[in-house]
C-alpha cells in the first residue's frame, strides 16, 4: 500500500532508534535530541514521538551553529539539509542523519562530503526505497526506510477561476520555469497559479522566474508568493503540480 498514517511512519522511526541502529549506537540508547533546520516547524514530530515514548528535545539550528548539537548524550538525529555536509559534526558524537533529499542530487560537488557524514553515521534514516537505494549505491550505507506519514484532511473546495498550486523552493531541480511555460501555453483558458516556496536559496534562479512571468504577461495570473503557511498554501487549490527532475518523497 501506497498511504501511510502518520502514526505508522513515526512508531518506525521510534522502532529504528531503539534498535536499527549500528556501530555507536546500542539498543538502550533512546533520542534525546532532534536536529532540524531553523525554519522547519520539527514540534508535531518532537511531540508525537514523546507520546510514543521516546523523550525528545527540539533543537532548531543553522548551518553556521550545527557544531552546538553534537555535545550531550545519547543519538541526535539531524535533518540531512544540515548534517550530509557537516561530516565532522557527525563524528563528533552519535549521530543519526534523516535524509529526505540526498546533498549529491542537488550539489553533485558535495558528494564526497555527504560519503563521509553518512558513513560517519551511527544511523541513517531514508524517506523512501529510492533514497535508500541511491544512498547504498552511492555511498555503501545502508539506510532505514520510514516513509512519511499523513493525516487525514478536508478535500479542497476549489476556486473559481481554477487555482493551480505549486509547493516547492524556488530552485532549478523544482522546474518552476517549466510551469510558467506550460501555463504560457493555455493563457486563453481561464485559471490563477500560486507558487509557494523559499525565494532565499538561488536568487539568480528567482529572478529568472521572476522574469519569465512578466515575459509571458502572467503578472497578474500567476502569485510567487514565498514561504506560507500550509493551509495558506493549499486553500482553494483545484490542482497541485509537481514537476520537480529528482523528488526523494513528498512531506
Amino acid at each position: 500500500p501506497l498511504q501511510f498514517s502518520r502514526g505508522l511512519a513515526l512508531r518506525r522511526c521510534r522502532d529504528s532508534f531503539r534498535g536499527r541502529g549500528d556501530r555507536r549506537l546500542h539498543q538502550d540508547q533512546v533520542v534525546p535530541r532532534f536536529a532540524c533546520v531553523e525554519r522547519d516547524d520539527g514540534a508535531p514530530f518532537a511531540a508525537e514521538l514523546e507520546r510514543l515514548g521516546v523523550s525528545v528535545s527540539l533543537v532548531r539550528a543553522t548551518d553556521d551553529d550545527l557544531s552546538r548539537v553534537a555535545p550531550g548524550p545519547g543519538l541526535v538525529l539531524i535533518d540531512g539539509l544540515l548534517a550530509s555536509h557537516r561530516p565532522e559534526v557527525v563524528r563528533a558524537c552519535p549521530a543519526g542523519v534523516l535524509v529526505h533529499m540526498p546533498l549529491a542530487w542537488r550539489s553533485p560537488d558535495q558528494a564526497d562530503l555527504e560519503r563521509e557524514a553518512l558513513t560517519a553515521a551511527s544511523l541513517v534514516m531514508a524517506t523512501s526505497q529510492w533514497t535508500a537505494d541511491f544512498l547504498h549505491t552511492a555511498y555503501g550505507v545502508r539506510a532505514v526506510v520510514v516513509r512519511p506519514g499523513v493525516d487525514p484532511a478536508p478535500v479542497s473546495a476549489g476556486s473559481e477561476p481554477p487555482l493551480i498550486v505549486q509547493i516547492a523552493t524556488v530552485l532549478p531541480n523544482k522546474n518552476q520555469l517549466v510551469v510558467i511555460d506550460a501555463l504560457a501555453g493555455v493563457a486563453d483558458l481561464p485559471w490563477r497559479a500560486r507558487l509557494v516556496g523559499s525565494v532565499d536559496v538561488d536568487p539568480e534562479y528567482v529572478a529568472r522566474v521572476r522574469t519569465a512571468v512578466s515575459a509571458a504577461g502572467l503578472e497578474d495570473r500567476i502569485e510567487i508568493t514565498g514561504e506560507m503557511p500550509r493551509a495558506s498554501a493549499f486553500d482553494g487549490a483545484d490542482l497541485l503540480l509537481l514537476p520537480s527532475r529528482q523528488e526523494a518523497y513528498g512531506m
